[in-house]
């Protein structure tokens, strides 16, 4: 029997349906990010922009969670593939600075408000996703954004939140390479930006998806990891969501939720919230509901 980092057992239940082809937008740079849009008949009120986990795209669960969204409470979703990943361009697992993938962030989210100019536009992520999109929210967020919607967030390595695994097989990330996270460090990204940095601990059967990432760089581990997570959290503006599985396999759920308090800004209006039998990818099947949820409150 084999041994993995995820159950995909209970995402494998999704129903066969028909997946939505990719559509692209020019980031500032040129590169062309894909993006795959699930809207209702009727004008959205509310837009929600998605970011899947670290070296996914937006595959068959990630398209569910959209498709579930526009068919419920006139919610539109967006569902992106980050730049180097799935179907949009650039280098795999790579960018060329952790601010051009704010900059992507940020088309996207003027994209949305063009096509949808009365909605609200909230982020969300699953697992490293999410990472991103905190990140994003202390440094240069955008006055469109109504809140942030973390599913199975990833903290980073200094939150306290990861689980210790006696067998590395059972640990998302197979192997950290030390000294590129020393020299980029030290050099303020110059030296071994586009360096492999982290592996991730895919099964070969998952790697033969061709739109799957095997590893990032030091750049898009920075991006996607919050460092300081204290300062991040901090720094918010707008309120925050928090959901964690009790079985997620990589994470503290506890730990996880007690980060509303750090939200010092928004912790009134924040969420956190421990969703009971969910894992780390099962959390997927309920995301839409505990994303309509979010918004109705925030509402």
């Amino acid at each position: 029997m084999s041994v993995e980092p995820f159950s995909y057992k209970e995402i494998q239940s999704i129903p066969e349906f028909p997946l939505q082809r990719p559509e692209f937008l020019s980031a500032t740079d040129g590169i062309q990010l894909a993006y795959y849009a699930f809207l209702p008949k009727q004008e959205p009120s509310n837009v929600v922009i998605f970011y899947h986990g670290g070296g996914g795209y937006t595959n068959a669960a990630y398209q569910w969670v959209g498709m579930q969204l526009a068919m419920s409470d006139n919610i539109g979703a967006y569902m992106v593939d980050i730049r180097g990943h799935g179907h949009s361009r650039g280098p795999r697992g790579d960018a060329p600075t952790v601010e051009q993938l704010f900059y992507d962030i940020d088309t996207i989210i003027d994209f949305a408000h063009q096509k949808h100019p009365q909605a609200k536009i909230y982020l969300a992520g699953h697992s490293a996703g999410a990472g991103l999109i905190l990140n994003y929210g202390a440094h240069v967020p955008s006055s469109y954004v109504a809140g942030y919607i973390c599913l199975a967030p990833y903290l980073g390595p200094n939150s306290g939140t990861l689980k210790d695994h006696v067998d590395p097989r059972t640990s998302f990330v197979k192997n950290v390479r030390v000294w590129v996270y020393i020299l980029g460090g030290m050099s303020g990204g110059r030296i071994c930006a586009h360096t492999p940095a982290v592996y991730f601990n895919y099964s070969p059967d998952i790697l033969a998806d061709p739109f799957m990432v095997p590893y990032y760089t030091y750049t898009m581990s920075s991006a996607t990891t919050p460092y300081d997570t204290n300062s991040v959290f901090a720094r918010l503006n707008k309120p925050i969501a928090l959901y964690i599985g009790d079985q997620d396999e990589q994470m503290n759920a506890e730990k996880i939720v007690d980060y509303k308090e750090k939200a010092v800004l928004v912790k009134k209006q924040s969420i956190a919230q421990i969703i009971p039998h969910a894992a780390h990818l099962s959390i997927l099947l309920s995301a839409a509901e505990l994303i309509c949820k979010t918004i109705k409150r925030w509402q």
